[in-house]
């Protein structure tokens, strides 16, 4: 298993709950709009403004697969909503513990 990590930064503070609320819209749809993905994570520190979206995969070539698909998710967001993407990571998870009890 594999996790493509996107950090986030310049939020608008004040926008924080519609950008949690669009990325719970669109978490809810991945296997439509995302098959090859497992699972959506979304970190968010609202005073920061920054987030962090941790989308996890079988295979790193899933994640390539994936890739067209990514880059269009926040182009329909305003900029003060989307934020600037600073890095993107990928990373081999190693340990999941009890991955059902971190939903909200």
């Amino acid at each position: 298993m594999y996790a493509r990590v996107a950090f986030f930064e310049d939020h608008d503070p004040v926008q924080i709950d519609e950008l949690v609320r669009r990325l719970d819209e669109r978490s809810r749809r991945h296997a439509e709009l995302l098959p090859e993905s497992r699972a959506f994570l979304a970190l968010v520190d609202r005073e920061a403004g920054k987030s962090i979206g941790i989308t996890f995969f079988e295979t790193q070539e899933a994640i390539e697969d994936s890739e067209a698909a990514l880059a269009q998710f926040p182009q329909t967001y305003p900029d003060s909503l989307k934020g600037r993407r600073v890095a993107l990571e990928v990373y081999e998870v190693g340990v999941a513990d009890r991955p059902g009890a971190i939903a909200p």
